[in-house]
């Protein structure tokens, strides 16, 4: 690997370490410098993220660098830091996120810990964690099984009583590679009709991640019949990531929400059009092999 290369990461990094940490720092430019510094995933970089979720005062902000310590080869300490942000964080959609990465990462030695969440009174962390375990006990190899027989899987992912949350959100990923007409139809269905408000929310951003034009087409008219501000938040996020200024004035219509996560999720979506060159939201810099393992 060439000095040059890896003195121009090295420019990047710090880059990015100055704008997580400056208050001044837009919410939409913060999150854009957690996904580069996930890319980069040195101590470094691990450590900026960490301040981030212990400082940062937007819950959105702290959402985003969680979910990248997820996606990150976890070092050591990650899961007992994960843990402390679930022990002390107030915000649903972090603690949300927290548990999500946890199953991501998939420690078994976690799930002990991880159980006594699946008795919260808020459904969002009570699913979150189901899904989390559900996730971390996997056998299905779901990138491999879903290409194969697609009708199968479509069938599944719209099973909500047989078929737990975690098997419908490793389908709609893999639905999101295929991204044919069929399984396009099929996230547009989940998203508009699952029972489970934390399923939905993953069908949200995996059409952000497609960010066609129908795909925007399909969030908009989710958005008319969505009441749940954990989705309606995803999917306004997913708007942004998608780039695509046809969502510009769908995102318009939530500036103004009541909800601090939906309101701020509006904003940040609209910085990201309208600021950012090209949509974000996980590994697509400096050759990286991370893949997106269903959560957000």
């Amino acid at each position: 690997m060439g000095h040059n290369y890896l003195e121009n990461i090295e420019k990047i990094k710090e880059q990015n370490i100055k704008i997580l940490q400056d208050v001044n720092s837009s919410g939409c430019l913060k999150i854009a410098s957690i996904f580069e510094l996930m890319n980069i995933a040195d101590q470094d970089s691990l450590k900026a993220l960490y301040k981030c979720i212990r400082e940062d005062k937007c819950e959105l902000v702290r959402h985003e660098a969680v979910f990248a310590l997820g996606e990150t080869a976890p070092e050591e300490n990650t899961t007992k830091f994960l843990k402390e942000i679930l022990e002390f964080d107030d915000s649903l959609v972090v603690k949300h996120e927290c548990l999500m990465s946890l199953g991501t990462i998939g420690n078994k030695d976690d799930i002990d810990f991880i159980k006594q969440f699946t008795k919260s009174p808020l459904f969002e962390i009570k699913c979150s964690a189901l899904s989390a375990i559900d996730r971390i006990n996997q056998t299905i190899d779901y990138e491999n099984e879903v290409s194969k027989n697609i009708d199968k899987y479509i069938q599944i992912l719209h099973d909500k009583k047989t078929h737990s949350q975690n098997a419908r959100i490793q389908i709609l990923f893999q639905l999101m590679l295929i991204q044919t007409p069929k399984a396009l139809q099929a996230i547009h269905k989940c998203l508009k009709e699952d029972i489970c408000r934390v399923v939905r929310h993953e069908a949200g951003f995996v059409l952000g991640e497609i960010g066609t034009d129908t795909a925007v087409e399909m969030m908009e008219d989710s958005l008319l019949s969505e009441s749940t501000n954990i989705t309606i938040h995803e999917t306004l996020f997913a708007l942004g990531t998608s780039g695509n200024k046809l969502a510009l004035p769908i995102i318009q219509r939530y500036l103004d929400h009541p909800d601090y996560v939906v309101s701020e999720s509006a904003v940040i979506a609209k910085e990201r059009i309208e600021v950012l060159k090209t949509p974000y939201s996980g590994a697509r810099h400096f050759g990286t092999e991370h893949q997106h393992s269903a959560t957000k």
